[in-house]
């Protein structure tokens, strides 16, 4: 396990949109990780459907002697209901991937409340 700092401001702005920021630090064995995430969520039914969109940026990637500095676009939808909520989410690279036949991959959560 890499020890990581995150430290992170989101700005909700009126009950529709949220605006928010991190920056990420990740020391490895061999090289050092420091990303900026920048985002917007969009409550497309407030409550129950929400859009995102954002940037992640690199300011640093070294693995052993590479420097791997990179931005990533992503999107992503949220849905909460009473008891579960379930989060999807895909750069934007391999979501254009995925609509011309080839794979894709992203993230899917669940998060099940009692």
């Amino acid at each position: 396990f890499a020890p990581t700092t995150t430290v992170g401001l989101a700005i909700m702005l009126g009950k529709i949109v949220t605006v928010d920021a991190d920056y990420v630090s990740t020391s490895m064995e061999d090289g050092k990780k420091q990303q900026g995430r920048l985002g917007a969520e969009l409550a497309v039914i407030p409550g129950f459907l929400f859009a995102r969109g954002g940037v992640k940026a690199d300011f640093k990637n070294k693995i052993g002697d590479q420097d791997n500095k990179t931005n990533e676009y992503f999107v992503g939808a949220g849905l909460k209901m009473v008891f579960l909520t379930v989060d999807a989410s895909a750069s934007l690279a391999s979501a254009k991937a995925g609509s011309a036949g080839d794979n894709m991959s992203g993230g899917v959560s669940a998060t099940l409340k009692f």
